[in-house]
């Protein structure tokens, strides 16, 4: 008789072990689940470069993917102390099907390409460039629909601002309305096609990234992910962080949150591009976890800290 294969589950692990075991990994561990239970997930920037070659050999400028997420693995319970060597000895574990609810779903992995041009390895970074520019222009016309909405004369011609320099056509605001009707005529607003695609670009990952990582090493992490622009019925699912919980994350890590990056709008802190996932449906994200697992000399604290919790707390080490 065949041997019933181990349930399996997902856990979001924290905190990262970047370089080794850091020395703060209890105390900053207590701090994130304190988090995770007043807020909820913080749904992370993280941006990813793809460049394609050209046929003369050289490579397209990068371009710049910029994802807003959550990341969780599929693991038997007996995986996790592996898995913590790396990400962390704290976890939260949903069952399955309670994950799919929330709004989870599998990272499509995709190849990134050595930069060269053989053969087809680059369609991948070929079609994430096309998705980047398809995103650009229904920017475009979302911009232009709020131009229109808030605009009382429609006969003003379109005049459109590209950085420094200034299109103007010969087309008016309502002709522009008229056109943009059209087409979207029986589909969503351009907004919400937008935002669809944002959602979508948030799940393409590299299968690895060679400078780092041997060949398909994130591929086998079975990455899912909780991303922003989720939405339910038309209504937002994430919200911006408050500026006392903007705080908060400052207080736990001052080095990542508070990191500048380049986003499409400008220069940000890491912390001012997040957004929350904190509840469903009027029920707090950490009331759908089975389980929460921690260091055994973290227990108490944890157990005091998610008292009253729908999840239990058990310990790594007996995992």
């Amino acid at each position: 008789m065949a041997e019933t294969p181990p349930e399996r589950f997902f856990y979001h692990s924290f905190p990262r072990r970047f370089r080794g075991l850091p020395s703060d990994e209890l105390q900053k561990g207590i701090a994130i689940l304190e988090a995770i239970r007043d807020f909820g997930f913080v749904l992370t920037p993280e941006i990813t470069e793809w460049s394609e070659p050209f046929s003369d050999g050289t490579l397209s400028e990068p371009w710049r993917n910029i994802q807003k997420r959550c990341c969780f693995t599929e693991l038997a319970p007996s995986e996790l102390r592996g898995h913590a060597e790396t990400f962390g000895a704290f976890a939260i574990e949903f069952e399955a099907q309670t994950f799919r609810e929330l709004g989870g779903m599998p990272v499509f992995y995709l190849p990134r390409g050595s930069g060269t041009d053989r053969g087809l390895e680059s369609q991948a970074a070929a079609v994430i460039a096309r998705i980047g520019e398809i995103q650009v222009l229904l920017n475009r016309l979302a911009d232009l629909a709020d131009l229109i909405r808030k605009s009382d004369d429609k006969s003003q011609l379109v005049i459109i601002q590209e950085k420094e320099q200034r299109v103007y056509t010969r087309s008016s605001l309502g002709a522009a309305e008229d056109i943009i009707a059209v087409l979207t005529h029986k589909s969503q607003p351009v907004e919400i096609l937008r935002n669809a695609l944002r959602f979508i670009s948030g799940f393409f990952c590299p299968a690895e990234d060679l400078r780092y990582t041997g060949l398909l090493a994130y591929y086998r992490q079975r990455e899912w992910r909780f991303v922003a622009n989720m939405a339910k019925h038309g209504q937002d699912i994430n919200r911006d962080p408050t500026p006392q919980e903007v705080d908060h994350l400052l207080r736990i890590d001052g080095d990542f949150f508070g990191k500048v990056l380049t986003f499409f709008t400008g220069d940000h802190r890491r912390v001012d591009q997040c957004c929350l996932y904190s509840a469903l449906e009027g029920k707090r994200l950490i009331d759908y976890a089975r389980r929460v697992v921690v260091p055994q000399p973290a227990m108490t604290e944890a157990q005091r800290i998610l008292d009253g919790c729908a999840a239990s707390v058990v310990a790594l080490e007996q995992m």
